[in-house]
């Protein structure tokens, strides 16, 4: 074996450094076979929302090990990787083991490994990379040093600032309106460096990750195929086109970052929408999961040109369920207002009256325009965009975990609630039925009823054609050479996709995957890995 120099600055590099990374970790870590592996696993635990028995205080994925605890695992951010571990007796070296057998083998493969990166045993590591994970107290929580904390306020405070607008200001845009004239120039380094912290911190506090959108939005919106906020345009695909009938060399292909970028109106509400979540002087303690198996709730709600209606679950079956007729104002006004308003009040009064502290909410809702302002900050529909910040808020301040994800009209139909918004209570939870059957976020393509999935992959894979991969094969087997068929869950898609990625990272020309996913939590979740990784 020989080591040899990889050389940066090639278009290739970061993708051969990664590839080669890979493949020495998948060395490092071993046979997960093998009893005397730190890093042995034998049983993979779905712990899915919808699921009877789902209990939202664990993770929703868990590798055991052969004495039923969690399984050692490796975490990598950038270059750097540590070893992290589960044990409680003293006899137990599976505490120990992982990160020095990891330094070692790396070690011996050609990979530095610091040995004074790695300290002893402990339930409150330092912070790393700025993120603190301490599972000293009864449940897991999650923060940030004071030092990354102050920066982002301070990266937001700046941008405020920049933009002339009052720090008081409640209503930015009619302040901006109201000016004769308003435009804005900030620096686009600054920017930058200011977007990539929130990204980090977001990572930590998961609601306020809709509201970057603004910020690449923004820098991205002096290329041509961009309108006012940065929303792509559809003449991006014209343009990619043109670059290949013109045989456009790299020169043409990139256009570098302006010294400046313009401020948008996206931008100076999110920008908002931010300070308002993260308001306090001291960084922020959350919880990673809600506390017990019972903080779980299931809601769905629809509106029609009449009336609306919003129902939630809670774990005892027990329905609260919302209904009623529009005022004349409101019937006049858009679907997608109804919609939000209809969800956003009954959200709104609940969680401020403490009835969903510390819990998990799912809620669905058939409207595209309302999930699109949920989960990507859209701010193009003002008024749907104040209703999100407002729910953002109260959940911020309740520790409600909250999702929001689209369901096909159909689906709500059999729900019941689009008829409960109608009048009509001789269907779906009106008659009794649970309302996580008609949300199968748990259920694979291949366990629906009545599927003939496996006659059709049959007709067209022919001899390549084998069983769904099991959910402990997608770290195991799915990494071999050969054609697997992945059929995940939706909630557990996400999951499933990333190692699709790393396999086939490693091995690009041996590994072929059939992907059957059914199209929940498509948009909310998994649609951008799913679509870096599939053909069609």
């Amino acid at each position: 074996m020989q080591f040899n120099v990889l050389t940066f600055g090639c278009l290739c590099s970061p993708y051969i450094a990664i590839q080669g990374q890979e493949r020495i970790m998948e060395l490092c870590e071993g046979d997960p076979n093998d009893d005397t592996n730190p890093f042995q696993f034998s049983k993979c635990l779905l712990n899915l929302p919808t699921a009877r028995n789902y209990d939202p205080s664990m993770p929703r994925i868990m590798l055991l090990r052969s004495d039923g605890e969690l399984a050692s695992r490796k975490v990598t951010f950038v270059d750097d990787i540590h070893g992290l571990s589960r044990g409680f007796t003293a006899k137990d070296l599976c505490v120990k083991d992982p990160p020095r057998v990891l330094a070692f083998r790396m070690n011996h493969k050609g990979n530095q490994c610091a040995g004074r990166k790695f300290g002893p045993p402990t339930l409150s590591p330092r912070p790393w990379n700025g993120a603190m994970v301490h599972t000293d107290g009864p449940h897991p929580v999650k923060g940030t040093t004071a030092k990354k904390w102050t920066r982002g306020r301070s990266g937001l405070d700046w941008i405020w600032r920049e933009c002339g607008i009052p720090d008081n200001c409640r209503d930015p845009i009619g302040f901006i309106d109201g000016l004769e004239s308003w435009e804005v120039m900030i620096d686009t380094a600054e920017l930058r460096r200011i977007a990539g912290l929130w990204v980090h911190l977001t990572e930590l506090y998961p609601e306020g990750r809709c509201f970057l959108k603004g910020f690449f939005n923004a820098i991205e919106a002096f290329r041509s195929d961009r309108d006012l906020d940065g929303w792509k345009l559809a003449t991006s695909m014209d343009e990619a086109h043109k670059l290949e009938v013109f045989d456009a060399n790299r020169g043409d292909a990139t256009c570098d970052y302006p010294v400046l970028t313009r401020v948008t109106y996206q931008l100076v509400l999110h920008v908002q929408a931010m300070r308002r979540l993260f308001s306090s002087d001291e960084p922020r303690v959350s919880l990673v999961r809600p506390r017990e198996r019972e903080d779980i709730r299931y809601a769905c709600g629809d509106a029609s040109a009449e009336g609306f209606a919003q129902a939630i679950q809670y774990p005892d079956l027990v329905i609260d369920e919302r209904d009623g007729l529009w005022l004349p104002e409101i019937s006049d006004k858009s679907s997608n207002l109804r919609e939000g308003l209809n969800i956003a009040n009954k959200l709104k009064l609940d969680i401020s009256q403490g009835n969903h502290d510390g819990c998990e909410l799912w809620q669905a809702t058939d409207n595209a325009v309302w999930s699109a302002v949920c989960n990507k900050g859209m701010s193009s529909a003002r008024h749907l965009f104040n209703l999100l910040v407002d729910i953002k808020v109260l959940c911020h301040k309740h520790d409600v975990f909250f999702h929001c994800f689209h369901i096909s009209g159909e689906r709500m139909i059999a729900t019941g609630i689009d008829g409960l918004s109608r009048g009509d209570k001789e269907s779906g939870i009106a008659l009794g039925y649970d309302l996580r059957d008609f949300l199968p976020l748990d259920t694979s393509a291949f366990d629906v009823k009545d599927n003939r999935l496996e006659d059709w992959c049959k007709l067209w894979m022919g001899n390549d054609y084998s069983p769904p991969a099991q959910p402990l094969a997608w770290f195991r087997d799915f990494h071999k050479p050969g054609v697997h068929v992945l059929a995940p869950p939706p909630a557990a898609a996400l999951a499933a996709l990333k190692e699709v990625a790393k396999a086939r990272h490693k091995r690009p020309s041996h590994v072929t995957y059939v992907v059957l996913i059914p199209r929940l939590l498509y948009q909310e979740e998994w649609r951008s890995r799913f679509q870096k990784e599939v053909d069609v």
